[in-house]
């Protein structure tokens, strides 16, 4: 059913196939921290290229459009822009990063709830 529905159900025949790519990395073992007012910087290349700063991520799966792929977190977006010079699409944050919360939820039986982290 995935493959089929390529994981978008309904919206699937709104989804323009020739400007959506899924690819999944591997270098990092978790996103990276973006402070208050920073910016992502995102490299897509077919190799790798020496930018001062990026870490440089490898395609290991889904649809393998893009060989490699460079990150960056600048503390703002006019130093993220001198230090890439138009070489990487820019992002900021949307939302604040979930932190997760310290103390398991409870039932009304004192038994925490949900899935035991491992």
């Amino acid at each position: 059913v995935y493959l089929r529905t390529r994981g978008m159900g309904p919206w699937v025949g709104l989804v323009d196939e020739t400007r959506h790519r899924r690819n999944l990395f591997d270098g990092v073992e978790a996103a990276p921290e973006i402070p208050e007012g920073g910016v992502l910087a995102v490299a897509d290349r077919p190799q790798l290229e020496p930018l001062a700063g990026f870490t440089w991520l490898s395609v290991v799966g889904l649809d393998r459009t893009t060989p490699y792929r460079g990150i960056a977190v600048f503390p703002d977006a006019a130093t993220a822009r001198r230090a890439t010079a138009g070489k990487a699409a820019l992002y900021r944050p949307m939302t604040g990063r979930y932190a997760g919360t310290p103390e398991p939820g409870r039932n009304n039986f004192g038994q925490e709830i949900g899935w035991p982290a491992a």
